[in-house]
């Protein structure tokens, strides 16, 4: 099991976890900062990482996605990352009108990975892998 306090911005403690990324040769990028939010559908990089995977944006999957206030659009593209020891396929939407302070891991392929635990009280992320 992960264990992973919150981190704290400002006024503010997030659930963040550091994800790493990889190229298609295998080639890791520095691990990235993701909020965990059980309320995305998918989980949404900026298009920047997607140029530092060498990725051609829009090459992706093509998608709009909704949020409570405007629709962006972005590129779906699966991805190999890993969180802690656990490594597994993500589908990622990178969008260059992404414009939020953090990298997000959504449901898609993420949830379905590791079951999930949000501790307020304690400002702690517990992450239990369905790895095998």
């Amino acid at each position: 099991m992960i264990e992973q306090p919150y981190t704290r911005i400002r006024e503010v403690s997030l659930p963040l976890i550091p994800v790493t990324l990889f190229k298609s040769d295998g080639v890791p990028l520095l691990p990235l900062l993701a909020l965990v939010d059980s309320g995305a559908n998918i989980s949404l990089f900026h298009a920047e990482v997607a140029e530092l995977l060498g990725l051609d944006l829009t090459t992706g999957v093509k998608i709009p996605l909704g949020g409570i206030k405007d629709s962006i659009e972005a590129y779906v593209h699966s991805v190999q990352c890993t969180i802690s020891q656990y490594s597994f396929l993500c589908r990622v939407a990178f969008s260059a009108q992404f414009t939020a302070t953090f990298n997000v891991l959504g449901r898609l392929d993420f949830f379905e990975k590791f079951a999930v635990l949000l501790d307020e009280s304690d400002q702690k992320l517990y992450l239990m892998s369905r790895i095998i």
